[in-house]
Order: structure tokens, then C-alpha cells, then sequence
């Protein structure tokens, strides 16, 4: 598959289906092209994501509250968001990775995975 269908809006194509190799369930190009909805419906397609997170994710559940975050470190005062992008294309001791990134700058995701994919 060389490119993912772009639908402009519409749920992921149901001719995405899991591919064949574990190599090609990691491989997404045009990821990028796809809405964030599309992206996370291929990734459970993919099943890349479990169907509970893929349902946290949809619905913005998994959002951090304050009361959460001050059970988890000390002197919490707020919650800041940040977007989570995924670094793509990452093969690490012969084995194929997503990797999650939580960054604010733009061209991070899209040089790391690039790179990623020069190295392979």
C-alpha cells in the first residue's frame, strides 16, 4: 500500500485492513494526510491500539484532571496539555515501533519519523 485513501472527513476506509506482515501493521504512509478521527480508526483497525483506549481517546475520557494529577507527583498546581503525535517507521532491534510524542513543536513527529524511515 502506498498511500492511505484521504476521505476529507469521513470515517477510514474499510479496504484499510490489517496487513499481512508485521512490518506492513506499523507502515502508514499518509498517516499524516488522514483527520485525527481517521487515524485513530486505523490504528484500531490495525490493532495497534486496544478497543478500550481506542474509546478513551475518541470520546477525550482520557483527559487528566487536576485531582488525578495530584495523586500522581507533589505540589501540583495544574494540567497543562500538550498534543500527542506518533513518531512512525521506528524498526529498534528487529522490531517495529510506534513510538508516542508529546511535543509542541510542529516538525517534530514528521523529522523523527523520516528518519526513522531513512535508517530502516
Amino acid at each position: 500500500m502506498d498511500e492511505l485513501p484521504t476521505t476529507h472527513g469521513e470515517q477510514a476506509s474499510t479496504s484499510i485492513t490489517q496487513a499481512d506482515t508485521a512490518d506492513q501493521s506499523v507502515r502508514l504512509p499518509g498517516f499524516y494526510k488522514l483527520s485525527t478521527g481517521e487515524r485513530l480508526s486505523l490504528l484500531r483497525q490495525r490493532e495497534l491500539l486496544s478497543s478500550d483506549d481506542f474509546r478513551a481517546l475518541s470520546s477525550g475520557s482520557h483527559r487528566l484532571t487536576l485531582a488525578k494529577a495530584d495523586k500522581m507527583i507533589e505540589n501540583v498546581v495544574a494540567v497543562q496539555g500538550m498534543p500527542v503525535g506518533l513518531g512512525l517507521n521506528f524498526l529498534i532491534n528487529d522490531k517495529n515501533y510506534i513510538v508516542p510524542l508529546a511535543v509542541e513543536e510542529p516538525s517534530i513527529a514528521a523529522a523523527l519519523s523520516s528518519a526513522a524511515k531513512l535508517v530502516r
